[in-house]
């Protein structure tokens, strides 16, 4: 794990546990939708954005985290609105979509959306009652009193016991609690804190889970991983007993920080956050995962890593890269991809391990401006997640057999993330010449390029692709072949359609198709920003991508144009 960051919540309470089976290794995690019967390495980017859903309501929240990994949902303080209450999230802005409770934990593999759900009616105190399956004659013991959106501790089993031991299940062991009768998962441990139940007609059952006395018992086994310090293995864990793991808080490595568990040393296997409840199914060995520190003090927990590859410690190792070094970087994820097959393509997984996403943050950049149509970025990089300065993976062998760049040589497409400064694309409104004779080209190759390789990316990896773009808007004749290091992408590779470009010259027998950009929240940047496509409907103006990751277009000399380029390493 010292190069591939993975985003995962290290928080122990589920609001309303949905059991996820992680399937393998012997553990089940609490809190996620879906069994898998194998485990997947293949990892994206997910955003999960919270909406007030209200007219006048505070502006949107997001959560960024990896496909495949626990996510705790925001609770319910997020947002608030004048005399109403909040009761849920929902998929839908209606309420009548999949819904959610605040803090409750998923695993999630893409983008959603998540509508706050509000009621008038302030949330009524309910009572729990623990429903053990013995000594119907003495009743079942009960709570009153419990609100949801207050933190509150379920009643121990042992505290059961003490008040009427007939309670009490001869020959079995007590594993939790769970919302439905005759359950033989738990969804609670035993005195959990929880801050949601979903309560109806004011009580909530709460039925005791139990497995017989001669029911299996596993072992989890904790590996530092390289680490120094040790932790206490857990032993004598019965079967489908929920535990909560180790938070690593007594082991460390010098100028790493603990980033969980893996059930794989090389961090490849089925990943927990430090602290997690599951339950096991199996004898478990966990392996720590460590994560380099941020390059400026107090960075030390900043998730973002200067880079992140997925690349196995096995065949091939590319674990010896300074996390300061963006030269080295580069020639060493040139030397791996080449012993990839270039024909291989896989739109969620990647070139051998390397995944959409991927990214390499630079130091500095200074690219000065161009005559005073704007343009001129100074940036210095003062914290391990400025993504202005982030250049990430969003297209595996995009132009594979595409305008004779052949079928023997495998590639990655950059694009910065954010971007880094502002620039008009042309000096006056006109889009005649289309890309290859406007003033954004000239100063992409003039003033960009120059200040890229300054900044650590060497010419030698990368690919002067040969890429297809229309020669003007309304009044193109054809399309001009450009073969650029540094270069804007086209609304075709950007989203696989023309809305504005001319699909005559530009369509999917000419253009590579950047996989990474597949909705719209994957395309927003924080502003605007310019497409190398001309509009076909008038003489002035051309493509971009809008602040909400739409297809839009402006006039050649509007100002406030960001300017994100793209390169290719082979």
């Amino acid at each position: 794990e010292r190069i591939r960051a993975r985003f995962a919540s290290a928080a122990l309470v589920t609001a309303f546990a949905v059991l996820a089976a992680a399937g393998f290794a012997g553990c089940k995690a609490t809190g996620g939708p879906g069994d898998n019967d194998e485990p997947d390495n293949r990892t994206w980017p997910v955003t999960l954005t919270y909406k007030s859903n209200y007219t006048g309501g505070p502006d949107d929240v997001t959560q960024d985290g990896m496909s495949g990994e626990p996510l705790t949902l925001k609770p319910a303080n997020t947002f608030t609105q004048p005399s109403h209450y909040f009761s849920s999230w929902n998929t839908e802005s209606s309420g009548g979509g999949e819904s959610y409770l605040p803090e409750q934990t998923l695993t999630v593999n893409s983008n959603i959306t998540l509508y706050a759900q509000w009621t008038q009616t302030a949330p009524a105190a309910f009572k729990v009652i623990y429903q053990t399956g013995h000594n119907p004659s003495a009743g079942q013991p009960e709570e009153t009193g419990w609100i949801n959106g207050t933190p509150r501790a379920l009643k121990s089993y042992s505290s059961i016991l003490d008040a009427d031991s007939a309670w009490g299940n001869a020959g079995h062991v007590f594993t939790g609690w769970s919302i439905k009768a005759n359950d033989t998962q738990a969804m609670f441990y035993d005195g959990q804190i929880v801050t949601h139940l979903a309560a109806e007609n004011n009580v909530e059952n709460l039925y005791a889970v139990w497995r017989t006395a001669t029911s299996a018992v596993y072992t989890v086994t904790y590996s530092a991983n390289g680490g120094t310090g040790s932790v206490v293995d857990q032993s004598d864990v019965v079967e489908g007993t929920i535990i909560t793991l180790d938070d690593g808080s007594g082991i460390n490595m010098a100028d790493f920080v603990f980033a969980g568990w893996n059930t794989k040393a090389d961090g490849l296997g089925q990943s927990y956050p430090g602290g997690a409840s599951c339950t096991l199914s199996g004898n478990l060995t966990l392996y720590a995962k460590w994560r380099e520190k941020g390059l400026v003090a107090g960075e030390e927990n900043n998730p973002d890593l200067m880079i992140k590859f997925g690349i196995k410690n096995t065949g091939y190792t590319i674990g010896d890269i300074s996390a300061q070094d963006v030269t080295d970087t580069f020639n060493e994820v040139s030397a791996y991809i080449q012993t990839q097959s270039a024909t291989s393509v896989n739109p969620s997984g990647g070139l051998g391990v390397i995944q959409f996403g991927d990214y390499v943050n630079l130091k500095s950049l200074n690219v000065s401006a161009y005559n005073s149509n704007g343009g001129g970025v100074d940036i210095t990089n003062t914290n391990a997640g400025n993504d202005k300065l982030r250049v990430m993976v969003v297209g595996i062998n995009s132009y594979y057999n595409k305008n004779g760049n052949g079928t023997s040589t495998p590639h990655l497409i950059f694009h910065f993330k954010d971007f880094p400064g502002n620039a008009r694309m042309n000096g006056t409104d006109t889009n005649a010449g289309g890309y290859k004779l406007s003033d954004m080209r000239s100063y992409l190759l003039n003033n960009y390029w120059p200040a890229l390789q300054n900044a650590g990316v060497p010419d030698s990896v990368v690919w002067a692709i040969s890429r297809r773009v229309a020669n003007s808007g309304s009044g193109a004749t054809g399309a001009d072949t450009i073969a650029d290091k540094l270069w804007l992408p086209t609304e075709w590779e950007l989203f696989g359609s023309n809305t504005f470009s001319r699909s005559t010259y530009e369509t999917s027998a000419n253009q590579g198709r950047l996989g990474y950009y597949n909705d719209n929240a994957a395309r927003k940047k924080s502003n605007w920003y310019w497409e190398a496509s001309p509009n076909y409907n008038d003489a002035s103006s051309y493509c971009l991508v809008y602040t909400d990751g739409r297809a839009y277009n402006l006039s050649a000399y509007a100002g406030g144009g960001c300017c994100a380029p793209a390169f290719c390493v082979k």
